[in-house]
């Protein structure tokens, strides 16, 4: 018969090895809460130049590996990112063997995928990372500084949103962020489209690859060109799709010339609009053609060109 100091001894013991087992389980169970469900993207130098990875994570694991178009070796490059990707997502892990005679392209992918991973997890490494949304009055792009791991800093590039509606949003925006950690806070009322747009932007930068390459902007330069008018002397509408809807004017034509034009009807945002509708007309009858956008405005300078065109035409 056990004596009762025997049976505090077998007690202690199956104790910790309860304790032992529930910290493996735990810490299997932490590992996989740990990654965030989503889409994250990595980038890495492959044998052709960048190679940028989107691991989705579902249920708190990888569920799927894809290649982005890349330039590395076809025939080469191909069956090794097959068989890595399948692999990776089998063996939920990139602890995989880099395909023979593709080893420049198996690191890079390998690379990219712990760099995607790391996303999941919440892990940044320091630095700047861009991100864009459509906002209200287009593209709306942020920077999003991380320093010792966490966001420092969240800005916005110049935008078109509405100002003294957005600028407010913005400004309590950036700091929400900055002070929760987080992209997950709550919209600013009356600003929803703003708002929205740059959650999801600060979203993208942090899960994205970070890097934003804003579109060359058109220089709209005035051309010696007249408009070719191919009406008879007196007043015709024109009207062509601004930012806010359709932008309707008069044009009038006297002895083969444009001599006077008039907006009738717009629905163009205030305070942004309004200088390129006061200032086109008479730099339009001058030239007798086509001029340079308004700078800020450049939808409705582009509406108010296309409208007169479509006047005299």
């Amino acid at each position: 018969m056990l004596t009762m100091r025997t049976r505090r001894n077998i007690s202690l013991v199956l104790f910790i090895g309860l304790l032992l087992v529930s910290a493996v389980v735990w810490s299997m169970s932490t590992q996989a809460d740990v990654m965030r469900d989503g889409v994250y993207a990595g980038t890495a130098k492959g044998f052709g130049g960048d190679l940028v990875v989107d691991v989705a994570i579902s249920g708190g694991k990888i569920s799927d590996v894809k290649v982005r178009p890349h330039q590395e070796t076809p025939f080469v490059a191909e069956s090794a990112i097959e068989e890595l990707t399948a692999s990776i997502v089998q063996s939920q892990s990139i602890n995989v063997q880099a395909v023979s005679g593709a080893t420049v392209t198996s690191q890079a992918l390998l690379t990219a995928v712990e760099q995607a991973l790391q996303k999941a997890q919440g892990k940044y490494e320091d630095g700047v990372y861009a991100g864009s949304a459509q906002g209200f009055g287009g593209d709306l792009i942020v920077d999003v500084t991380i320093s010792d791991g966490k966001i420092s800093d969240v800005t916005v590039r110049p935008h078109q949103e509405t100002p003294f509606v957005a600028d407010a949003a913005i400004e309590e925006l950036t700091a929400t962020i900055v002070q929760t950690q987080s992209a997950h806070v709550e919209v600013v009322s009356g600003a929803t489209y703003t708002s929205m747009a740059l959650i999801e932007a600060v979203e993208n930068a942090l899960t994205g690859t970070g890097v934003v390459e804003e579109p060359a902007e058109e220089e709209e330069t005035v051309t010696s060109t007249a408009f070719e008018i191919n009406v008879g002397d007196g007043t015709h509408r024109g009207s062509a799709q601004g930012f806010g809807g359709e932008l309707v004017l008069d044009v009038t034509v006297s002895g083969g010339k444009i001599t006077e034009i008039v907006i009738v009807e717009n629905s163009e945002t205030p305070f942004i609009a309004n200088s390129a509708l006061e200032t086109l007309p008479s730099a339009i009858i001058e030239a007798q053609g086509p001029v340079d956008a308004v700078s800020g405005a450049t939808v409705t300078s582009k509406a108010v060109l296309a409208a007169v065109e479509d006047a005299v035409n």
